[in-house]
């Protein structure tokens, strides 16, 4: 497992964006494109229904200060921001499949 997870990290570059090949992906049965339609479905779900809810003031204690949201804020804005990253590198892998 290392080692595909040391192989997702060297696709990335600098910028912090996916390096998608321009080969053709073979997908005769549809699995891979079922697991990447798969994959989009989990970011968006994860997304929705956990960073956005805590990008609600309401949803922390009253007790906690606003500099610290404000922080909470800018980390799950980060998160966001990387999902849809992952969205756009699994769509143009989508459009790979033959």
């Amino acid at each position: 497992m290392a080692g595909s997870s040391q192989r997702g990290r060297d696709q990335m570059t600098q910028e912090n964006t996916y390096h998608i090949p321009d080969d053709r992906i073979p997908d005769e049965g549809g699995y891979i494109a079922g697991h990447l339609v798969s994959a989009l479905q989990l970011e968006d779900k994860v997304s929705r229904d956990v960073y956005h809810v805590y990008l609600d003031r309401e949803t922390w204690p009253a007790e906690l200060p606003e500099a610290t949201f404000v922080e909470i804020q800018s980390l799950i804005t980060a998160l966001i921001e990387q999902t849809e990253r992952h969205r756009t590198g699994f769509h143009a892998l989508l459009k790979n499949i033959r």
